[in-house]
């Protein structure tokens, strides 16, 4: 799915992690934490993502850990390619198929996107000597299964996670105090998306993004969503492990105050481009290679962080695009490397630098069009932005908000 679903919602899922968070704290020692949350973790799986799911993770699961011990290069191989065919037939079978969302919840394990990258960075990691296969089921397990990332990551890297799990103390009120900073942050979040999505699909219902003015807040709106949610998730995700004492990656780190493609990606779904970053890009030559090749990696790279969000033209469009923003900003900075030294008065380069935030998000606000909708009506949607006069329909949706 693009967009995690609401579980974290739910008020049940609360009354599990507040079960879980009271099998942690009466745990006597670093041991007993560890094997109250992992099987906090796995009832939480089971409950709400059902048996079937539970087992087709844990196989997957399992393979990885017996591949990370057995150390020959047929093995990691292999268990590379079972996570890749597991999240590729999830996402082929959310393409593909007629069956109702409730129907393919049964069959998709939750959160799929996620562990697999982490897996497959495991097993990277482990061949190139950067990592000592783990020897304990119970933290590899914990590692994979931890639930407040299961559901919308962010992805972990197993040396920063285990060496947090090796160590757990009891809950303590200074980790208590940021998680609910950090929680409460992701419920402002995700109200703030709920409001925004329903504006999204009113506007689009009734084309309401006509003309310039209305466009702009049609399409600050959509940026605006799709931040909140998936901001949202990613907040209150760190904010539970935190209740744990476990730090987990920060996802965001205010994207749309970037001013320019490249800084976009280092602050937007931080886990996941690092991970495409470590793990295909620099690995395909990365900038170290001529321009052109570097120019197909970025396609390469962004394609494949399209398609992870889903199957389909929309998400390749998506990925393509913003691999051709990338493309075009390395090559604005290999022509203006020679000119970096060159200053002028202080109001020229906030000027500068405020055009570099505008045309920034402005490619990011139309490139959000083509993540939401197929690539025609995306292109129908900014004809009649960009080529139409009328200003007044948008606007009244927004002020009745």
């Amino acid at each position: 799915m693009a967009i995690p679903g609401p579980l974290f919602l739910d008020p049940q899922v609360y009354i599990a992690i507040s079960a879980i968070i009271f099998t942690f704290a009466i745990s006597p020692n670093s041991i007993s934490r560890k094997i109250s949350l992992l099987v906090g973790s796995l009832l939480f799986y089971f409950y709400f993502a059902g048996p079937k799911q539970l087992a087709i993770i844990i196989g997957i699961t399992l393979i990885t850990f017996a591949m990370g011990r057995l150390k020959s290069k047929g093995a990691f191989i292999f268990g590379i390619i079972l996570n890749f065919l597991a999240i590729l037939a999830s996402k082929m079978l959310v393409y593909s198929s007629n069956l109702k969302y409730e129907e393919l919840k049964v069959l998709i394990p939750l959160g799929i996107s996620f562990f697999v990258f982490e897996n497959v960075h495991y097993l990277i990691e482990v061949r190139r000597g950067n990592l000592v296969a783990e020897r304990s089921p119970l933290n590899f397990f914990l590692f994979d299964l931890f639930f407040p990332t299961v559901i919308s990551g962010p992805i972990k890297r197993f040396n920063d996670f285990n060496l947090q799990v090796n160590n757990l103390s009891r809950i303590a009120t200074s980790n208590l105090v940021i998680a609910m900073k950090f929680i409460s942050l992701g419920f402002i979040y995700k109200f703030g998306a709920d409001q925004f999505a329903n504006l999204q699909h009113w506007g689009h219902y009734y084309n309401a993004y006509t003309g310039i003015l209305n466009g702009c807040m049609f399409l600050v709106t959509v940026s605006l969503r799709i931040f909140l949610d998936f901001a949202g998730y990613s907040y209150m995700a760190i904010g539970i492990a935190r209740i744990f004492g476990i730090v987990i990656p920060k996802n965001f780190d205010a994207p749309y105050l970037s001013t320019s493609i490249i800084d976009f990606w280092n602050r937007w779904h931080i886990s996941l481009s690092s991970w495409v970053r470590d793990y295909l890009y620099i690995p395909l030559g990365g900038s170290r290679v001529q321009f052109q090749r570097q120019v197909l990696n970025l396609l390469v790279a962004m394609a494949i962080i399209g398609l992870w969000h889903g199957l389909g033209n929309r998400f390749l469009v998506w990925g393509l695009i913003q691999g051709v923003g990338l493309s075009i900003n390395h090559a604005i900075r290999r022509i203006s490397k020679s000119d970096s030294k060159r200053r002028g008065p202080a109001l020229i380069l906030r000027l500068k630098l405020l055009l570099k935030w505008l045309l920034t998000y402005l490619f990011v606000c139309i490139s959000w069009i083509f993540f939401f909708y197929e690539p025609s009506e995306a292109v129908r949607i900014l004809r009649a932005i960009f080529m139409s006069g009328k200003i007044a329909t948008f606007f009244e949706l927004w002020v009745g908000i």
